[in-house]
């Protein structure tokens, strides 16, 4: 209710200024999301064993996004280049 409460009053009425609630949307979704998460471990706190086996997933997946896009952009380059010198290779001998 909050969060719709935010968005509705972050739409400037009628002017061009934009209003300053709008600003805070974006937290107040976060809030309301890792809320809604903490109450989601505890209703299933019977089920640890389950709970623990998707968080360690999902914190795996993270991991492998970030890695993934922060790899340096040289070493994207080499590998690009290696597949294109590759395919002229194989061009070459047949």
């Amino acid at each position: 209710m909050a969060l719709f409460l935010c968005i509705a009053q972050s739409r400037p009425a009628g002017g061009l200024e934009p209003d300053m609630s709008f600003a805070l949307t974006l937290p107040v979704a976060e809030a309301a999301l890792f809320t809604t998460g903490c109450l989601v471990i505890h209703l299933l706190r019977r089920h640890a064993e389950v709970v623990t086996a998707v968080l360690a997933c999902l914190l795996m997946m993270v991991v492998l996004v970030l890695g993934i896009a922060g790899a340096p952009e040289p070493f994207l380059k080499a590998q690009a280049s290696s597949l294109s010198a590759d395919a002229e290779l194989i061009h070459l001998v047949n």
